[in-house]
Order: C-alpha cells, then sequence, then structure tokens
C-alpha cells in the first residue's frame, strides 16, 4: 500500500525528499505506461484475432 501524506506532513519535507519522491513516482509511472502499452498491444492482437476467425 502506498504511503499517503497530509498536507502538513507534505509541507514539512525537505527538498531532497521531495525529489526522492518525485524521481520514485516518476519511475513508477514509467512502469505503468509500459504495462499498459503492452496490454493494449495485447487488445489490439485479439481483436484482429477475433476478426479473421469471425470471417472465416
Amino acid at each position: 500500500m502506498a504511503l499517503e501524506y497530509t498536507e502538513e506532513k507534505q509541507n514539512s519535507l525537505d527538498k531532497e525528499t521531495v525529489i526522492r519522491l518525485f524521481l520514485a513516482q516518476q519511475t513508477q509511472l514509467k512502469q505503468i505506461d509500459h504495462t499498459l502499452q503492452q496490454v493494449l498491444e495485447q487488445v489490439a492482437d485479439l481483436r484482429m484475432f477475433f476478426y479473421y476467425v469471425g470471417d472465416s
């Protein structure tokens, strides 16, 4: 489970911690984007498969 920071807690973080959190989120977002692209490719492949199977 991800940590949730209150506004008060966020305001008390030092610059280095904010940068580390931002970079970690950036990495996670890249991983999510990569996974989503793979899923979308699989969906497209399945749609093509069922399209051609339906034509048979």
